[in-house]
């Protein structure tokens, strides 16, 4: 039935994934696949299987669509401190691991890989711990973390990139109003200062959202409600940056795009700490929205 809800005290495959969907086929380029995601969460894998470990969310972080053949596919997470890899590939199996490559970062080898559905979480060995940032590696190759190439460590923003989280075609008198992206995960190891010196924080090299905008409104409002301080950075059409912080007495940034252009705009949310993090939801209105408008208990 429809309206049976998902449990969330579980590890739920179907549910939609926090980093993304993607389709990758043997002989891929460029390889590695790489993605910058977060470890952690508050299930235990090892309820799925007692082979695996780590603390996850209930959702997959990502899900990785296989098809063709190739001698080995590799996946493994290099983070900043240690992490674990729970995967279930098309079959229902669970291919776990914690340490590898003589290293705290966790790696799975899938010979001669089912085409398929792969489903995969990323876990911090400690509970307490919210997120750990780093970046997964999928490769046809013997690359290893210490092989990673320098060039893999971008330090430069790219708004061409696939949204970390989610993208979509906005028009005026857009319904409903406002428009939530729920299950962002903000921070990331670049300093927006040192793009735009009015903006703040550390964000991915990928933007976190994109919208395409079209027809004409009176002003255009960007909102993040996060569990901690973040800030807002908006690439617009012409090339000029937005950008926010605390708004109202709190430390939710908002972002006022008067009327809007029509055009491409890129989102990045940004945490006060290298590779910190910081999960929430972004909204998008029409109207003078205010975080009080939203605020759910226990957030301030």
């Amino acid at each position: 039935p429809t309206d049976v809800a998902v449990p969330t005290d579980v590890l739920s495959p179907n549910l939609d994934p926090n980093f993304g969907e993607f389709d990758l086929v043997a002989g891929f380029e460029p390889d590695p696949f790489t993605k910058e995601t977060s470890a952690g969460g508050d299930i235990d894998a090892a309820t799925v299987n007692a082979n695996c470990s780590g603390y996850v969310t209930s959702a997959p972080d990502l899900r990785i669509n296989w098809t063709g053949q190739t001698a080995n596919l590799r996946v493994f997470f290099v983070g900043q401190d240690d992490t674990t890899l729970t995967m279930q590939d098309p079959a229902g199996n669970w291919l776990c691991n914690d340490n590898a490559f003589n290293s705290v970062n966790p790696g799975v080898d899938i010979k001669n890989p089912a085409v398929g559905t792969y489903n995969l979480w990323i876990g911090s060995v400690d509970p307490t711990n919210d997120y750990i940032g780093g970046t997964l590696y999928i490769t046809e190759s013997d690359l290893t973390p210490e092989t990673i190439p320098q060039a893999q460590n971008s330090q430069e923003l790219d708004p061409q990139a696939t949204p970390n989280f989610d993208s979509r075609e906005l028009a005026a008198d857009f319904t409903p109003d406002p428009l939530i992206i729920d299950n962002i995960v903000a921070g990331g190891n670049i300093n927006m200062e040192d793009i735009n010196s009015a903006c703040d924080g550390y964000v991915t090299s990928a933007p976190d959202f994109r919208f395409t905008w079209s027809g004409q409104t009176n002003n255009l409002r960007l909102m993040f409600i996060g569990t901690d301080d973040t800030a807002m950075a908006v690439l617009a059409p012409s090339g000029k940056w937005v950008c926010g912080d605390d708004v109202a007495g709190t430390f939710h940034p908002v972002v006022d795009l008067g009327a809007p252009l029509p055009g491409e705009y890129n989102v990045w949310i940004g945490t006060f700490g290298n590779m910190a993090y910081v999960s929430g939801r972004l909204y998008l209105s029409q109207t003078k929205l205010e975080p009080a408008d939203v605020m759910r208990p226990g957030e301030k």
